[in-house]
């Protein structure tokens, strides 16, 4: 799935506000920095995105510091926050999904629209006061059918032709806040308990229910990439890809081998200074580590990915190297970043880009989306 439009209005700061992300051939801008200092609106927009269209996937992924309030979502002086997108699905997307529904043996797989643009609308609070998230419209009928085919898929991996593999071709709704969420924090029983409990919290078991340890992940994954590989296991290929954009951005430190220590099992890296491990890593590969262990774990392919500051930590040689590796995270994403960097927002110089402000200087024209 892509977005191709978003009409935002009295959604927190912003009063109003309409973008589109296609060209003049109606081709859609895979990669859509937003640039602007701090404070400017940037991580609204994208808080836009998820309250919009995060609810049809059934897959919670929104900043955890996000309130579902009237104070804090409603434009103050407003009485209702509104978001329309236009959301556009290939038919490669709508046939996996529906095959999926009709795996699953789903009682909606016959009700698949064929259409391949999308509209969503979403309006909180609910007038009816009947959703705590508020209320979503599709255009057209059953089309909210087309957002759930990757959680049915992964909630039947055991329904034979079922796999991994097919969330290749189904897309979600991805948020990368600046904590890089979910694999970067952990929280004790007692949190999660708190957290399901607390009104307006999302519902349902999903990715931040659980603790997460990002260097036992790891591991996990490089020792089921070293495994024989059914057909329909992707681990090997995941673990590749995370080395290769790995070394790619932080060269010439590289994701060396798996190895056994007294300890147990631990990865090795290599740089300059010579081999290191895992704790031995910057605050910048962390987080670049972080997210790029979030697209191998949760097999992220043909999905909405919003990345807040895209630079958090990074040299500036990192940061381009980040940037221009981002259409390679995974297949057929479309990638939505923040920067308040005057580095990358020299980089896109001559590209399109949305500006919420001014970075303090007139090296770069605004150029409005």
């Amino acid at each position: 799935m892509k977005l191709e439009t978003i009409e935002i209005e009295n959604f927190r700061g912003i009063q109003h506000l309409k973008l589109d992300f296609q060209d003049e051939l109606e081709r859609v801008q895979e990669v859509v920095p937003i640039v602007g200092p701090n404070t400017s609106g940037k991580t609204t927009i994208l808080d836009a995105i998820t309250c919009c269209l995060a609810p049809g996937t059934e897959l919670w992924t929104m900043r955890p510091d996000l309130v579902y309030s009237p104070a804090s979502l409603v434009r103050h002086g407003a009485a209702h926050a509104r978001i329309t997108c236009t959301v556009r699905f290939s038919d490669v997307e709508i046939a996996c999904t529906q095959k999926i529904l009709e795996l699953t043996e789903s009682p909606d797989a016959a009700k698949v629209p064929s259409a391949n643009r999308v509209t969503v609308h979403w309006q909180y609070p609910d007038p009816a006061d009947r959703h705590l998230r508020g209320v979503n419209q599709y255009e057209p009928s059953y089309a909210y059918l087309l957002f759930k085919g990757r959680k049915r898929a992964i909630g039947h991996f055991h329904v034979p032709r079922v796999s991994a593999r097919s969330l290749q071709d189904l897309g979600g709704i991805f948020m990368f806040d600046q904590k890089r969420t979910g694999l970067g924090q952990r929280r004790t029983h007692s949190q999660l308990d708190a957290r399901r409990n607390t009104p307006g919290a999302h519902a349902g078991a999903g990715a931040d229910d659980f603790i997460h340890d990002p260097r036992q992940i790891l591991l996990t994954l490089a020792t089921r990439a070293q495994a024989p590989q059914t057909p329909q296991a992707t681990e090997r290929g995941d673990f590749d890809r995370l080395r290769e954009l790995y070394a790619r951005v932080c060269k010439p430190h590289r994701i060396k081998d798996l190895i056994n220590t007294a300890s147990g099992l631990d990865l090795e890296f290599e740089g300059p200074q010579g081999t290191y491990f895992f704790d031995g890593l910057s605050s910048g590969q962390v987080m670049l580590l972080l997210l790029l262990l979030q697209f191998a774990k949760n097999r992220i392919h043909q999905s909405i990915v919003l990345i807040d500051e895209l630079e958090l930590h990074l040299h500036p040689l990192w940061q381009s190297r980040l940037h221009q590796s981002l259409g390679e995270l995974g297949v057929g994403n479309q990638v939505f970043f923040t920067t308040h960097s005057t580095h990358l927002r020299d980089l896109l110089r001559g590209a399109v880009f949305h500006s919420t402000g001014d970075l303090g200087d007139d090296a770069v024209k605004k150029v409005e989306v």
